[in-house]
């Protein structure tokens, strides 16, 4: 997956409707059923896709100067619509200088001016 990060350097303290990753990683544990997406036959194989993808976009906001031992609170994701399904936007913020780091692998173009390269 291809992930752009984008830098916020003011501080933003509320994600509404960002849910915990720890709370989608519970409720693909809990509700199998209802983690199925695209057909597929396991809520496993989502569970897996998502951590993987939570992995990559964790990698892409270390690069970027998130530090993931200093954590402002538990790391959030949102779910953006592309062409087909929904795709995971991951949103890290840093403890040390409130700075955010959202990391999607759907173009943002309203925050093009905080990418990271």
């Amino acid at each position: 997956m291809v992930w752009t990060t984008y830098c916020l350097d003011t501080p933003i303290d509320y994600f509404y409707n960002a849910s915990k990753i720890s709370d989608v990683v519970q409720h693909f544990i809990d509700n199998p059923l209802d983690a199925i997406f695209d057909h597929k036959t396991f809520a496993f194989e989502e569970l897996r896709d998502f951590l993987k993808s939570y992995a990559g976009a964790l990698d892409e906001a270390e690069k970027a100067g998130y530090d993931k031992y200093r954590p402002r609170q538990e790391p959030m994701v949102i779910w953006l619509p592309n062409i087909t399904s929904l795709s995971p936007a991951f949103i890290f913020k840093s403890d040390n200088n409130g700075q955010t780091y959202v990391v999607s692998s759907e173009d943002l173009p309203y925050l093009e001016n905080h990418i990271i390269d």
